[in-house]
């Protein structure tokens, strides 16, 4: 008998007004703002008749705003997991993302030649926050085969976390487009992940990623 899969539902969270001014983001606390706790409501609406037995969050207001919502249509409470916080970008939280290669050029010369390995000052790395992803989704493999769980958070990790389940490397990642609060579906096994929905992300040929 084929067993059962943990079935992964990733949510990215609503909209911030940073989202709107092109601010990174990263650790900095930012709340939901009108149009975001709107769509919050509305992924709540079509997520209420998801059979969902857990609701994990990032603890940053952004993300837990967005889970609370659709934790209450479910009648379940959220579960928070400081692995889900967003890449900490330390110096260039709050710049904008026109600016920071000319503000920071120091910056902007160490993440081409090391894109993957260099710690922004006062922040992460994309290895750091891969590592610290990696070990949130093999737990969460581990403890909730045959169940279905929804998990709340942010641009990079919601793309980190399509990288560990299809094998995508970062080259690739940077093309994937990934809108407040959409939301894709995986059957994850042991050994292999089956796609179940990925229609709302948009794979385009220009770079999403901007560090």
């Amino acid at each position: 008998m084929r067993p059962k899969p943990l079935r992964l539902i990733l949510v990215r969270h609503g909209e911030t007004d940073w989202n709107v001014e092109h601010r990174f983001q990263g650790q900095s606390d930012q709340p939901l703002n009108a149009k975001g706790h709107e769509q919050a409501k509305a992924v709540a609406t079509r997520l209420q008749d998801s059979v969902i037995d857990l609701v994990i969050s990032s603890p940053l207001q952004r993300a837990l705003e967005t889970a609370n919502a659709i934790a209450a249509h479910l009648n379940l409470t959220v579960q928070c997991d400081d692995r889900l916080k967003e890449r900490h970008f330390g110096v260039l939280e709050g710049e904008h993302y026109a600016n920071w290669t000319a503000n920071h050029p120091e910056v902007w010369k160490s993440v081409s030649e090391h894109p993957h390995s260099y710690r922004l000052p006062g922040g992460e790395s994309i290895d750091d926050l891969t590592r610290r992803v990696e070990s949130f989704l093999a737990e969460l493999v581990k403890l909730h085969h045959g169940q279905t769980v929804a998990v709340v958070c942010h641009g990079q990790v919601n793309r980190t976390l399509l990288g560990l389940l299809l094998g995508i490397g970062f080259d690739e990642l940077k093309h994937y487009s990934i809108p407040n609060t959409s939301h894709s579906i995986f059957d994850v096994y042991e050994n292999k992940v089956e796609v179940v929905d990925m229609s709302q992300i948009v794979i385009t040929t220009g770079t999403q990623w901007r560090i």
